[in-house]
């Protein structure tokens, strides 16, 4: 998600900046700044988080696609995502040498 690698890269790097005191090229202080991206992000995620729940979760609900949460799973289900996850996520997820 683009709002996850802006979190990651822009803000880490105005952090650094904070603690090196390089002035921002755009006249903000780098704490005004990182002020700033942090009001953007918390919109951002609000707005998403609205669209998922009233548009995107209901849309697909309607043709058919559910969603669950872990906890709303059975033991089956649980077993599945659980292998699932072993197989598929970790390794995509861990660092290769």
């Amino acid at each position: 998600m683009l709002h996850d690698e802006f979190a990651m890269k822009r803000m880490g790097g105005l952090k650094r900046r904070i603690k090196k005191a390089k002035p921002s090229r755009g006249g903000l202080s780098m704490e005004e700044e990182l002020r700033a991206c942090r009001i953007e992000l918390h919109e951002q995620s609000r707005l998403v988080s609205r669209l998922v729940h009233h548009e995107l979760l209901p849309a697909l609900a309607k043709v058919g696609i559910r969603i669950l949460n872990y906890k709303d799973l059975n033991k089956k289900q649980s077993s599945q995502m659980k292998r699932y996850f072993r197989k598929s996520v970790v390794p995509v997820l861990t660092r290769l040498p």
